[in-house]
């Protein structure tokens, strides 16, 4: 993004990104940090004193209106307010006594950021109108496990597609995606899944299984010059597989850091890399849309098993055509080199993330060509179009699973990873909101699970409820492939297997959404962070929601009309990635998901003792978060790109031998 498209010093929370020094003392040195096993414990303290105790009494005799919202200034801060009826030193005590009585209980495989749970509790789904009751039923208790040992593994992760944005959950792209809806209709749909509001947190917390307020992940995404990425000491999922024989590749977008070697993909677990490392680039020429100190860069890189570099040029080629043609080539070397062991095949795609560039005619059939012509918005039409070529990039790369008799052995997952920008043609109608902020429509996606392995299962043509989140995706795969021993204790993500099949009830009933605490500011060139002395934060507690001072987000719809040609035409605009704040103020926000999904009946002035509680809560676990590794952009990486050719690459001195230019690479 470029300076002029971030917002100016006026906006509260300062600035997405920019140039300047380092952060240093402006990060506030008195914090707290906790041990994540006693993080556990004081969860199931709070969880188990004032959530089942109070919050739950209240949630079931709840009056909706149409109350506006309250004042940030109103919403008490810490633990230890006049108003709440858990103090700081009732905490602190209750946590010493859990500690001394040994009542702290883990997952049956691992812990969690949210409290222990027993068999006899659930999670009523965001999307059941039935009773807790009625839901309990739903789920029976025994050890009928199945299991996907040395299963193949294909995740298809999607950017910035939202909740309106797939063939079988519109209102206006029905037949859009063919083989995305059968697949999903044919296997697991995740009815109640949710992702972190922007790309980098999201895709920490999927590689990982750690929640980014945990490891500093929290705040903003990494643009290219910055100096930073997802702390070494955490593990990665290819990590973890390789250690189980798995060959594990990545193709298309990274997004995880990658100014030291050490950050690269092929350093975190993957064998090979094919793809971008930024958050985006042009679909055609590789380039970079935004220039940094006056340069337009390239960026995508190829690493090879054996250690080969290559940057990639290829212009005139569509990224998307360039990512399904790599997988196919993977999927087919694999088969043949290397038989005996399972494949991980991370499909990172470039789409739908803006610049909108409509690709090539024969990515469409007829049928989606004639459904194209009746959406009247051409901004939304390209995006569609966009869609209907990832549709096409998973069914070829699927029948290359098929042609090299991998398919009956692989487990296919999909997801986005955060909701869609509808300045760049995505919607994520009837939600409320979008990227970049905390209401459903930034959070909440698409997600399901295909396998021919599935056929005669549980887990075959059925809508699963429970909450879920991305970073329950690692200790899911884990358990899924027999290898429920490998989940470590000190993840957040929780696996949903067993809850999959209906052995359990759904693991999940706490999710913090996001903490952060933190504002980028900026003076000319210069950004750096400061502290912002109150939580920009979102947790889901049950049924419950409370987002704190964030912004008022309007809910947004597809155009019958070219109703955005004002905002969207002219240079780069097609890159509008929603990050500008609006002018309506910030507000704290209390919702029952369960019966308002769309988030139209704000509770916060009905229940401000909920509010109280739920803040509590929230500041109880800011007290255990980890710093943010935000850095701001260094010039230092202008001279080294430009002294490899122009491309992005990792730009410490310490790094040498950086690949060569091979235009012919395919």
């Amino acid at each position: 993004m470029t300076k002029d498209d971030r917002v100016e010093e006026t906006n509260p929370y300062g600035t997405f990104g920019g140039n300047g020094s380092k952060i240093g003392t402006s990060i506030p040195t008195n914090n707290i940090r906790v041990p994540r096993s006693t993080m556990h414990l004081l969860l199931n303290v709070v969880f188990g004193v004032f959530v089942f105790g109070v919050l739950y009494v209240q949630v079931q005799s709840l009056h909706f209106d149409s109350s506006g919202g309250i004042e940030i200034d109103e919403i008490p801060q810490t633990i230890g307010s006049s108003k709440s009826s858990l103090t700081d030193a009732d905490a602190v005590e209750e946590l010493h006594a859990l500690k001394r009585k040994g009542h702290h209980k883990k997952h049956h495989n691992h812990g969690s950021s949210s409290r222990s749970h027993t068999d006899d509790e659930v999670v009523p789904s965001a999307e059941d109108e039935s009773s807790a009751e009625d839901t309990d039923d739903n789920f029976a208790q025994g050890d009928d496990e199945f299991f996907c040992e040395n299963a193949h593994i294909v995740f298809f992760l999607v950017d910035d597609q939202g909740f309106n944005d797939i063939g079988y959950n519109t209102l206006d792209l029905d037949g859009a995606s063919p083989t995305i809806d059968n697949m999903a209709k044919s296997g697991i749909i995740l009815d109640n899944y949710y992702s972190q509001h922007l790309c980098t947190p999201s895709r920490a917390a999927l590689m990982t299984g750690v929640l980014p307020y945990h490891m500093g992940m929290q705040h903003e995404v990494i643009l290219p010059s910055a100096p930073w990425g997802v702390p070494l000491d955490h593990m990665m999922l290819p990590e973890y597989l390789s250690q189980q024989g798995y060959k594990s590749h990545i193709v298309g977008k990274w997004h995880l850091g990658f100014h030291l070697k050490e950050y690269m993909p092929t350093a975190r677990g993957f064998d090979s890399f094919f793809g971008y490392l930024s958050d985006q680039e042009n679909y055609y020429d590789r380039e970079y849309p935004y220039p940094i100190g006056g340069i337009y860069f390239k960026d995508w890189i190829h690493v090879q098993q054996d250690g080969t570099k290559n940057f990639v040029d290829q212009a005139g080629n569509y990224s998307l055509d360039m990512i399904t043609n790599k997988a196919a080539n993977i999927i087919s070397s694999h088969s043949s080199e290397y038989p005996s062991n399972s494949l991980f095949l991370f499909v990172s795609f470039q789409t739908l993330h803006g610049p909108l560039e409509a690709p090539p005619a024969h990515t469409l059939d007829d049928k989606q060509i004639a459904m194209l012509n009746t959406i009247p918005n051409e901004q939304r039409k390209k995006f569609s179009r966009m869609l209907m070529a990832t549709d096409h990039s998973i069914d070829q790369i699927v029948t290359s699973l098929t042609s090299n008799d991998l398919i009956s052995k692989t487990v296919i997952i999909y997801s986005s990873d955060n909701g869609a920008c509808h300045l760049s043609g995505g919607y994520n109608s009837p939600l409320r909101g979008g990227k970049h902020y905390l209401f459903e429509g930034g959070l909440r996606v698409h997600g399901f699970m295909y396998s021919q392995m599935f056929l005669d299962t549980p887990l075959s043509g059925t809508r699963f409820p429970g909450l879920m989140h991305i970073s329950d995706w690692l200790p899911t795969i884990l358990h899924m492939t027999s290898n429920a021993s490998a989940i470590p204790d000190s993840i957040d993500g929780l696996s949903q297997w067993r809850a999959m099949q209906w052995l359990q009830k759904p693991p999940r009933e706490v999710l913090v959404h996001n903490i952060d605490r933190w504002v980028t500011m900026a003076n000319g060139s210069t950004e750096w962070l400061a502290p912002l002395n109150k939580s920009r934060a979102a947790i889901r507690v049950g049924d419950m929601k409370l987002i704190t001072n964030e912004y008022v987000i309007p809910w947004y719809s597809p155009h019958d009309a070219d109703e955005d040609d004002d905002t969207t035409l002219g240079e780069f605009h097609y890159i509008q990635d929603c990050e500008n704040a609006p002018n309506e103020g910030i507000n704290t926000f209390l919702f029952n998901i369960s019966s308002d999904p769309f988030e139209m009946k704000n509770l916060a002035e009905v229940h401000p003792d909920m509010v109280v509680e739920l803040s509590a809560l929230i500041e109880a676990l800011a007290s255990e978060m980890v710093d943010p590794v935000w850095q701001p952009e260094e010039m230092t990486a202008v001279i080294a790109w430009s002294q490899a050719g122009g491309y992005f690459c990792p730009w410490s001195s310490e790094n040498t031998n950086e690949p060569t230019t091979d235009g012919d690479m395919v």
